[in-house]
């Protein structure tokens, strides 16, 4: 009887421990240097973002200040932005926009109307709760569509030593 393979593994079998080692202290050394350079790079961006914020603290500071009284401004003369209702300059417009907003006070109010009306007015989102699927198969109970696998996976880890020392 012809025997049938699935995948072809005759490469992994024929490797040794040595080779093995080899290849995944090369995959260590490209972790290590990666995880270096993306740390070095976030410390730069970090740096960039401190230095960004320093020098532009007094700007923003003055940009909300005069945001704030341009807008009592606007509120305290509305008179004067009836038409146009916005007054153009060099830079831009500033004056009144028309603004509408929905406001919910009640959540559940809103649901009760909504199934009195037969309207669409809200949806609902299911979410699996994958712990307590965990544990009712694992107490016997069959839940369709959920099962348990297990097996063993391969995985790998890299000395946490190295990455943080390759990181500093």
């Amino acid at each position: 009887m012809p025997v049938t393979r699935t995948s072809d593994n005759r490469e992994y079998e024929s490797t040794t421990v040595s080779e093995a080692d080899k290849k995944f202290n090369r995959l260590a050394k490209l972790e290590i240097d990666i995880k270096a350079k993306k740390a070095a790079a976030e410390k730069r961006i970090a740096t960039i973002k401190a230095k960004l914020e320093s020098e532009t603290d007094a700007a923003v500071s003055e940009y909300k200040e005069l945001a704030e009284w341009l807008d009592a401004y606007i509120l305290a003369n509305k008179g004067r932005f009836a038409k146009p209702r916005m007054r153009p300059t060099a830079f831009g417009k500033y004056g009144l926009r028309k603004a509408t907003k929905l406001s919910i006070t009640d959540e559940q109010l809103v649901i009760k109307q909504s199934d009195a009306l037969g309207m669409a007015l809200y949806e609902k989102k299911y979410k699996i709760l994958k712990k307590a699927v965990e544990s009712a198969i694992s107490e016997g109970k069959n839940i369709a569509g959920a099962k348990i696998i297990s097996g063993d996976i391969a995985g790998f880890t890299v000395d946490k030593k190295l990455l943080d020392a390759a990181i500093k």
